[in-house]
């Protein structure tokens, strides 16, 4: 059984309301400020750096589980390469150097 644009709609239109929502507001302590992000990501737009910031972290953990050394090497060679297609603000935060 398919499901259709229409089913979704219906479905959204029914329990998405203003009555099933539920919203949360976070405050910071008082006195305390956001963490200043790294230097390599200071050019990185501020709506961007949770997302980098999880991917860097992402990497990292591939990385430190991996054993073989080719695996590790077909990795660097990939980011290697999306490194050198990533807009100039991204490409200093990447964990290799080109080449």
């Amino acid at each position: 059984m398919a499901v259709t644009a229409d089913d979704v709609k219906r479905v959204a239109k029914t329990y998405l309301t203003k009555e099933n929502r539920t919203a949360g507001l976070y405050y910071r302590k008082s006195g305390t400020s956001a963490e200043a992000p790294p230097p390599e990501m200071s050019d990185v737009p501020a709506e961007m750096r949770p997302m980098v910031t999880a991917q860097m972290k992402a990497l990292k953990e591939k990385l430190d589980g991996m054993k073989d050394a080719k695996d590790v090497e077909a990795m660097l060679t990939d980011v290697r390469q999306k490194k050198d297609a990533a807009p100039e603000p991204f490409k200093k935060i990447f964990p290799c150097s080109s080449g």
